[in-house]
């Protein structure tokens, strides 16, 4: 079974925040990245960080 922990981080000039869930599968993880985007507050910094079976991909979005 495909295993998925997404961890991100995303800050501004006033807080930094940080979460790490993990999902049974990608279109959970697809779903939650794009919930994350709509609940970023204008001009800060997301860092996206995926991890399943030793892959790990990063992508940076400036909201």
């Amino acid at each position: 079974m495909e295993h998925y922990r997404l961890s991100w981080d995303f800050h501004n000039l006033f807080f930094i925040a940080y979460r790490e869930v993990e999902f049974p599968c990608r279109t959970d993880v697809l779903k939650a990245l794009q919930d994350i985007k709509l609940h970023c507050i204008e001009g800060a910094f997301l860092s996206v960080c995926f991890l399943n079976g030793g892959f790990e991909g990063r992508t940076e979005v400036l909201s």
